[in-house]
């Protein structure tokens, strides 16, 4: 060819192949590091110091004496508003960086260690913000129980709505997520079995999970399933019969055996559902990982 005579002679072109990334476990270890190196110490030591916060100054509102009739409530005290200061903060954990995220997965990055980083990290600060709730709560307005099971069963509620706030940040705008989150909480009371009246007898359903399907979503039944059955367990059995423990065995369905109420399996059963259901955070952890896939493949 005239035109290309006397022109150096083209190199060999080498053959084009796949790009291959790294090893999912060196992407996992990566993206966890850089989760973790993304907290901000001071402003995690200053949530950490407001739930402490709240924690007292629930604790010293209620200030109920310890008897039967205000067993429920030493229990439930503050959850609603602890639950809605855990799923603002973290709505934040994808809210905050929606547009980068979608940016980095369509880069590369991978989408199974972007998402086990975020969780990861997420569980290590709830664990520590519902310990600073429960600490003072505990010592000021304490159960019977030891602190361990009380203490899990507020890390499996911040769990739980943690999982949520992560879901509703990645498939609403921040604002409108912001506002469901805040009145969530407060709403979910209605089918958790909260509004049960105290002295309900057989036959007296109305407003109590017997009658709430919606119950079996709710966290706020597993956790006081979980702690209520806990506080009653190393109690001798005729505390059973008691008119208020009884009333509240019986309006928040709690598992029975030949006889009478299964304590054990009820603490069981609620720890489980509680942090595995299916009805619970797994089901928004799925939701999340597939939400995120979704951004990759747009």
């Amino acid at each position: 060819n005239k035109w290309v005579s006397g022109d150096p002679p083209r190199p060999e072109l080498a053959e084009l192949r796949q790009r291959k990334g790294v090893n999912i476990f060196i992407a996992i270890s990566t993206m966890l590091g850089r989760a973790f190196r993304q907290l901000d110490v001071e402003v995690e030591l200053r949530c950490w110091l407001v739930f402490l916060l709240l924690g007292l100054i629930v604790a010293m509102a209620l200030n109920l004496d310890y008897e039967w009739v205000n067993v429920s409530h030493i229990l439930d005290a503050g959850n609603d508003i602890f639950a809605m200061f855990i799923a603002v903060l973290h709505r934040s954990d994808y809210g905050d960086t929606k547009v980068l995220t979608r940016r980095e997965l369509n880069s590369g990055i991978s989408v199974v260690a972007l998402y086990i980083a975020v969780t990861l990290r997420t569980w290590f600060v709830c664990f520590f913000q519902a310990f600073a709730f429960c600490v003072l709560k505990y010592v000021l307005l304490p159960p019977y129980q030891y602190f361990g099971v009380y203490l899990m069963g507020h890390v499996g509620t911040a769990f739980w709505w943690a999982s949520a706030a992560h879901w509703l940040s990645l498939v609403l705008d921040q604002k409108t997520a912001t506002v469901v989150l805040l009145f969530l909480p407060n709403i979910w009371k209605m089918f958790d079995g909260s509004a049960a009246q105290e002295g309900l007898r057989e036959g007296e359903e109305d407003n109590t999970i017997r009658n709430e399907t919606l119950s079996y979503i709710t966290p706020a039944r597993w956790y006081m399933q979980m702690t209520y059955s806990k506080e009653i367990w190393d109690y001798p059995e005729y505390v059973q019969n008691n008119r208020y423990v009884n009333a509240t065995l019986y309006s928040r369905d709690f598992p029975t055996d030949d006889d009478g109420y299964d304590l054990h399996k009820a603490c069981e059963e609620g720890g489980l559902m509680l942090f595995f259901g299916p009805f619970f955070a797994p089901p928004f952890y799925i939701l999340t990982f597939i939400t995120l896939f979704l951004m990759k493949a747009s």
